[in-house]
Order: C-alpha cells, then structure tokens, then sequence
C-alpha cells in the first residue's frame, strides 16, 4: 500500500507539471479544457492521499468538500474537451452552465457541513455518513456514469466529423473514463473503507500515463491504431478514385457553396459512402470533411473579400455567398485558414 501512495504523489505532482504545459502551449479550448480535467485529477489524487493519512489527523484543513464537488465536474469538462475536438473552437454559451446544475445543488446541500469547525463537521459526518453523505457518493458515481455513456454516443454520432487520429484519441480517453466510473460505481457500493479507493486511482492514472508515454515516444501512434481498428478496406485506387470525385465536386461544381451541405447529402450526390470518404479524408487529405469543406469556402471567400463588385456586402454576406450559414462560424473558419479576420484580410488587401 505504501508504494502505492508514493506512485500516486508522484503521479499527482506529474499531472499537475503536464497540466500547466497543456496550458501554456496552445491556449485554445480543447487545451484548456483539457488542462482543467487533468488538474481536477491530479488535486483530486493529492486530496485522498492527504484524507487517508497521519497529516489528515492532525491538520484537518478540509473533509468532504473538494471530492464531492470535483466529481460533479469531471464528466461535464470531459463533454467540453471532445465537443470543442469535434467543433473548434466552439465557444462556451449560458446553455453550458446547465451542465453545472448537479454540482451546485450538491454544493448547496452540503453547504451546512462545509460550514462547521473542523472537529464538528468530523463527528458530524460519522454520525450522517449514511443518511446523508453515502446518498452523495452514489449520485456522484451514477453522474459520472451517465457522462461515461453520453462521450461514448457522442463520439460515435460524431465519428464523420473527426479524422483517423482524433477518432482513436477520443476513443481512449473516453473509454477510460468509462471504466473508470464503472470501477468507481462499484466501489462505492462495495468497498469497506475510503483507502481502498487506492486502486481505483492507480488504475486510472496507469492507464492514463501509458497512454500519454506512447503518444509522446511514438508520434505514429494514434495512426498506427487508426489504420488497425477503425479503417475499412479501402485499396489505395478506391481512395483516388474518392479524392478524383471530391477535387471535382469542390473545384469545378462548387458543391461547398450549398449551404446545407453536409457529408451524407456530399456522399449520396457522389455516389459513395459516407465512412469511406471520412477514412479517405483522413488519409489523403489529412483533414475531415467539415473542415474540408470550410477551406474552399474561406478560399472562395477571400476572392470576394477583394472583388470590387462585392464591395458594397456587409461581412456576413460574403460569409453567406461563400457558403457559410453565419457569421460565427465564418470568422471562426476564415480565421483558422488565414490567422486574420476577413475584415482585417481586406482592409491589408485593398
């Protein structure tokens, strides 16, 4: 049990470094989403090795606060980190805050105990543990569950929208946290004591570290799994023959002004099948149809932007001609392609 305890402060102290260089690298929504859930972790950790410990009985600086309020928030962070992989750069709207509901109410029903001296709110706790602090423990690991099933159906509806690497990438992570709720639902209907938990966390956070070791030593490795699990098929001609009718329909139709385009109205009008045009973007185009589809219209968007004839169109309309159905979305795509706003690329270009 001892080496275990010193794994998982070695494992905490790691996740705490590792976050703030997710941060510091690429401040954009996914990253900082992902910096959240793994700083919730890795305090989290810290937190039960100091609960369960000789320090906890003599400087009693917290109990059954920060656990009960960040296990409400690992599924709803997990659900931002995938929804901002599949829409980049997705911005966070009131709607979101719903999310947020279960640990507020939470943090309302415990606000009494929070709100004891230390040695009270200890003996408060023992003498309630089972009319009041086991009901929590089971809303908890049935919050985290449903959020395990709901990634789960997320990434799958959404699995056109992502390339090969990201599919595999958020496959793992999802799975993880799926067993990991799995493990924890169970625990926390059959464990004797807090300190068994222990394994719960060296599970998770082993699964996590290897996953995290094999995609810094091997940058193929998320390739490498895509091409064997994910990927049909497909022989390199059926991939040139999909990528000969894509080039047509975007180059010379111009399908990508169709504003309700999507991928399986795109696959039905070029007679193929939605998941082989999604492995044969992932591979040949390294970019997913989405994506795809929004760097046509950024390029088409670019020759009107500096078009004399379209000089008396508002922004949003050059969006709209180009294909886009917003403005949001135009910015937001015009300036992952150019690393400018369409209006700062005309007033540069004019």
């Amino acid at each position: 049990m001892t080496v275990l305890r010193f794994v998982l402060l070695v494992y905490a102290f790691i996740g705490l470094f590792v976050a703030g260089g997710v941060f510091f690298r690429k401040n954009k929504t996914s990253s900082v989403t992902l910096t959240i859930f793994i700083l919730l972790l890795s305090l989290e950790i810290i937190y039960f090795l100091y609960s369960t410990s000789w320090l906890f009985v003599q400087y009693q600086i917290s109990l059954g606060g920060y656990y009960f309020i960040s296990g409400f928030l690992f599924g709803p962070v997990l659900w931002f980190h995938c929804r901002s992989l599949v829409e980049e750069n997705s911005a966070f709207t009131a709607k979101d805050l719903l999310h947020l509901i279960p640990m507020v109410l939470i943090l309302i029903y415990m606000w009494d105990i929070l709100l004891m001296p230390h040695v009270q709110r200890q003996v408060y706790i023992q003498d309630h543990f089972i009319d009041r602090i086991m009901p929590i423990n089971y809303l908890r690991a049935s919050h985290q569950l449903i959020y395990g099933v709901v990634l789960l159906i997320f990434n799958y509806r959404n699995r056109y929208s992502l390339t090969s690497n990201e599919k595999v990438y958020l496959l793992l992570i999802c799975t993880i946290y799926f067993v990991s709720t799995v493990l924890i639902s169970w625990l926390t209907m059959f464990a004797d004591n807090w300190r068994q938990f222990i394994y719960f966390y060296f599970l998770v956070d082993t699964l996590v570290f290897i996953i995290a070791y094999l995609l810094y030593s091997d940058s193929n490795f998320l390739k490498t799994l895509s091409k064997k699990y994910l990927n049909s098929s497909l022989s390199k001609n059926d991939m040139n023959r999909i990528i000969s009718k894509i080039d047509i329909a975007f180059s010379k139709d111009e399908l990508f002004l169709n504003r309700d385009l999507n991928l399986s109205k795109f696959a039905e009008i070029i007679d193929e099948k939605p998941h082989n045009i999604s492995q044969t973007m992932s591979e040949v185009v390294q970019r997913n149809f989405n994506d795809h589809l929004n760097f046509f219209r950024v390029k088409h968007a670019k020759k009107l932007l500096l078009d004399s004839k379209f000089d008396h169109y508002k922004i949003e309309s050059i969006g709209m001609e180009a294909g886009f159905n917003n403005k949001v979305t135009f910015n937001k795509a015009f300036l992952k392609y150019t690393e400018v706003t369409p209006s700062v690329y005309k007033k540069s270009n004019t």
